[in-house]
């Protein structure tokens, strides 16, 4: 009998795996999260190291945990996540690649009050990213993919062509996604003003600022 003859009708493939996270009609979409969480020259807050892109990384979460089933929720919550900051509707996996983790708390001691702020549409059809310039950014050895429902946004739109989608991926822990816009895109703000504001548990994405 073929080898082929004897495959398990129930595994699914690698690229099958991924393809059900990434669907077409949100190509620019996860073209976006690419740009901001894997390319040097144009990466807002966490950034992936090692792996090149949201192919890559999913293909190195199967090979460390065999499928892109399940979800990570509670080692999130043991390592000091809030059960708050992590969505009910979604999947959490955690993937071990290096990466430098841009994201920090307005109340962080190394930021100043007068310190600049940019409201950044860093990805399409979701809140605004809020923005801040820092020379350095800690590194860490894993990373957070998560999953979510992939659903229609209006009821004339066509039916989805997965059931799942990504949502993000980023090097480190989850934080509290930001769930509306309070300034403009475009807007310049100061530390102070968004701590004023949104309170001292903001997060704030980092922009690599190179030394002159």
């Amino acid at each position: 009998m073929p080898p082929e003859q004897l495959q398990d009708p129930n595994i699914i493939s690698r690229e099958e795996q991924k393809s059900a996270l990434l669907p077409a009609e949100h190509a620019d979409y996860m073209q976006a999260v690419e740009r901001k969480h894997f390319n040097n020259e144009t990466a807002i807050g966490s950034i992936f190291t090692e792996v090149s892109g949201l192919s890559a990384l999913l293909s190195l979460a199967i090979e460390q945990r065999g499928s892109l089933n399940g979800n990570d929720r509670a080692f999130f919550e043991q390592q000091g996540v809030s059960p708050e900051s992590l969505r009910p509707d979604c999947r959490y996996l955690k993937v071990e690649t290096p990466g430098r983790i841009g994201i920090v708390e307005v109340d962080d001691p190394r930021l100043s009050p007068d310190q600049t702020v940019e409201v950044v549409q860093a990805k399409p059809k979701v809140p605004a990213t809020l923005v801040v310039e820092m020379p350095e950014m800690p590194e860490t050895s894993i990373g957070t993919i998560i999953i979510g429902p992939n659903a229609k946004e209006s009821p004339n739109d066509p039916e989805p062509s997965t059931q799942e989608m990504i949502y993000s991926v980023h090097p480190g822990l989850p934080i509290k996604p930001t769930e509306e816009n309070v300034w403009p895109v475009g807007s310049r703000l100061t530390v102070k003003e968004v701590k004023d504001k949104l309170g001292p548990q903001a997060f704030l994405n980092v922009r690599k600022k190179e030394n002159p």
